[in-house]
C-alpha cells in the first residue's frame, strides 16, 4: 500500500510535477508499471461494456452508444444496474458485489491518470503521486503525497486482473446455457472478496 511521504526517512529533495523532465522519464521502470496497471484497468471497463450489452439484448451499436455517452462512473454503474431486473436474485447478487469492487479499484486507477506524479530524485526505488487538490499551498505543499513502490503497482496490476477475471466470468454467466450460468455464479460467489460482500448484506 503506498505510503505517506513523511514516511521517508533522512534528508532529500523533491520534484513533484515538474516538467521537464517528466517524473516518469526519470523513472522508466516503475512508470510502465503504472501505465500496466492503467492498462489492465481498461479490460474491466470492457468487461463493464460487454455486461451492458448483454443485458440489454445484444443490441450493440444502440447499447454501446448509450453506454460510452455516459460520462461518470456512477452514471454508468447505475445504468448496469438498471438493466439487470430481469437477472435471478443470485446473479444481481454477484453483480452488485462486482460492482463495488470496481468501483474501489477504480479509485485507485484514477489516482494513476490525475494525480500529479513526482520523484525523489535521491531514491530511484519511488515514484510519487500527489492529489492536485492539495497541492495549491505553498505552506503545506507537502501534503496529499503519497509514495509508490514496484510492490504497490504489481499489487494493483493482480488486482485489476483479477477483478477482470470476475467481469469475464460474469459475461459468461450472461451468455452461457443454464449450466454455465449456474456454475459461473457459484464460482464468483466463492471469491474471497465477492463472498465478504455476499455475507454482509445477507439477511
Amino acid at each position: 500500500m503506498p505510503q505517506p511521504l513523511n514516511s521517508v526517512p533522512g534528508q532529500f529533495s523533491l520534484e513533484i510535477g515538474s516538467l521537464p523532465p517528466s517524473s516518469l522519464t526519470e523513472r522508466p521502470h516503475l512508470a510502465a508499471l503504472a501505465m500496466t496497471a492503467i492498462g489492465t484497468f481498461s479490460h474491466v471497463e470492457a468487461f463493464q461494456l460487454n455486461a451492458f450489452i448483454e443485458m440489454m439484448g445484444g443490441a450493440k451499436d444502440k447499447a454501446t452508444r448509450i453506454f460510452l455517452k455516459l460520462e461518470s462512473r456512477s452514471a454508468k454503474a447505475s445504468a448496469i444496474s438498471a438493466v439487470a431486473s430481469d437477472l435471478s436474485v443470485e446473479m444481481r447478487g454477484v453483480l452488485n458485489a462486482i460492482q463495488s469492487i470496481t468501483r474501489s479499484e477504480q479509485k485507485r486507477r484514477d489516482k494513476l491518470a490525475h494525480f500529479k506524479w513526482g520523484h525523489i530524485p535521491e531514491k530511484e526505488e519511488c515514484l510519487l503521486l500527489q492529489d492536485p487538490r492539495l497541492s495549491t499551498s505553498r505552506e503545506n505543499y507537502k501534503d496529499g503525497i503519497f509514495v509508490y513502490k514496484e510492490s504497490d503497482f504489481t499489487s494493483m496490476i493482480r488486482d485489476f486482473h483479477r477483478l477482470g477475471g470476475y467481469w469475464g466470468k460474469f459475461n459468461q454467466a450472461l451468455i452461457g446455457p443454464p449450466q454455465i450460468t449456474s456454475l459461473r455464479c457459484d464460482q464468483l460467489s466463492q471469491e474471497p472478496r465477492i463472498a465478504k460482500i455476499l455475507n454482509r448484506h445477507s439477511p
